[in-house]
């Protein structure tokens, strides 16, 4: 759950957008962020990232939002960033695993599906969905700062690389890509 006071953060599969995530709630000070994947291997790396306990969902036969409220004390957490890309699957869990009263969903990317289905009782509860596209940022204005900030290594980028290629190679890094150990390549022109 993230506060005013950024208390707690929930996050799903996608390490490139949990990364960014994953950044802004450090730098905002929350003090509990969990992560979330299928991916054992992830654990490692999120903890790199800054992520403060990691859940594997096929490590227990609960479903997310009980993970999740169990790690919350019951409570649920105030965000949850959807970032798998198959809202599909997980936005009713994401709902479920928010904090009655002022939880929020934030979905970040919705690949290829264009609708699904979710129970909306929760969202009369007082809880919010809400969609994002780059993150919502201003490129004339807030993309100047988030270059500096990476200049001043403020946010770092080099733990992102886990390959590179010469451009040569530029269908490796495609393969690459689809492999769950993988975050970002970087392909050298």
């Amino acid at each position: 759950m993230i506060r005013h006071d950024m208390e707690q953060l929930q996050l799903t599969e996608d390490m490139t957008l949990d990364r960014k995530v994953v950044e802004g709630a450090r730098q905002k000070g929350a003090a509990k962020i969990i992560g979330m994947d299928i991916h054992e291997m992830k654990n490692e790396k999120a903890k790199i990232y800054g992520i403060t306990d990691f859940i594997n969902t096929n490590n227990s036969e609960k479903s997310i939002s009980e993970l999740i409220k169990n790690a919350t004390d019951g409570l649920g957490v105030d965000y949850f960033f959807e970032c798998t890309d198959v809202p599909q699957l997980t936005i009713n869990e994401a709902i479920q695993s928010t904090r009655m009263g002022y939880g929020t969903v934030i979905v970040l990317g919705a690949g290829l599906v264009l609708d699904w289905q979710m129970s909306y009782v929760p969202l009369m509860f007082g809880r919010t969905l809400k969609g994002s596209i780059y993150g919502g940022i201003r490129t004339h204005t807030d993309l100047p700062s988030i270059i500096d900030k990476c200049i001043n290594k403020e946010i770092n980028l080099d733990e992102l690389l886990t390959h590179e290629v010469s451009f040569n190679d530029i269908n490796k890094a495609v393969e690459f890509l689809k492999e769950p150990n993988c975050v970002k390549v970087l392909i050298k022109f």
